[in-house]
């Protein structure tokens, strides 16, 4: 049973996933084993749902756990001889981690738009319309977008034909699904902005113009750098940030 203790709000989200870690680790919870839901963990830690749900998320980026619909977070099976220690979820957590992340985008994600603006074939299209439409009837139903958001960008890079950049995105792509869903969540009006900026990167490349879409890129990647900056402020502030519900289905 976890014992409900007192946490900085700066070390909530890697202190709860530490040591759920190492009860996966010790072997007292189990693969196939439900994770305790986020209102017995709130209770337990004497936090807020979003400190919650970032700690979970990390589970889901480090393998050792998934979300099932219905069920909640469930332990996966792993190799404990592999399994990932706490000081690699503490460099997840931190912000200055995902601000390395975003440079690398920035160097490599700008040259593979401009590349999809002038390979991206019809099929491409229609593939980067069809997402935005899904992306466009998940916001109308008030349910989050990371998931798209985060696959258009390997839709981009499978349209500048090059299977290189195409691994490394498909890499990155549980971490940008991870902090999108953190976002989103916690930051009123994130999921609408998103299909914006992403609509923007279409209509650019479907424009064949390299300039326009390489424009498109950076600003979108500097709103996501702002939008990160914004949100690690507001957890370092009493209040922390706001809140809101919202389906993740």
């Amino acid at each position: 049973m976890l014992r409900k203790r007192v946490l900085r709000r700066t070390t909530l989200p890697k202190v709860i996933a530490d040591h759920l870690t190492s009860e996966i680790r010790s072997g007292r919870l189990r693969p196939g084993e439900r994770l305790p839901t986020e209102k017995v963990l709130m209770q337990q830690f004497g936090v807020g749902r979003s400190t919650i749900r970032e700690a979970l998320q990390h589970l889901v980026i480090l393998g050792l756990a998934e979300a099932k619909r219905g069920f909640g977070y469930k332990i996966k099976s792993f190799d404990r001889h592999t399994l990932i220690g706490p000081d690699v979820t503490a460099a997840l957590l931190a912000e200055d981690a995902l601000l390395d992340l975003l440079e690398a985008r920035e160097i490599v994600e700008v040259p593979i738009a401009r590349l999809a603006a002038t390979r991206a074939t019809v099929n491409d299209l229609v593939a980067m319309e069809r997402l935005l439409a899904q992306m466009e009837d998940r916001l109308l139903r008030g349910h989050t977008v990371h998931r798209l958001a985060a696959r258009f960008h390997l839709l981009i890079a499978q349209a500048a034909k090059n299977a290189t950049l195409g691994r490394w995105i498909t890499g990155i792509i549980p971490l940008l699904t991870a902090r999108g869903w953190q976002l989103e969540h916690d930051i009123p009006g994130r999921s609408a902005r998103e299909l914006i900026l992403h609509r923007e990167l279409y209509e650019r490349i479907k424009s064949r113009d390299p300039d326009a879409v390489q424009r498109a890129m950076v600003e979108h990647l500097a709103d996501t750098r702002a939008t990160i900056l914004q949100y690690h402020d507001a957890l370092s502030s009493p209040g922390g940030p706001d809140v809101r519900a919202r389906s993740d289905r």
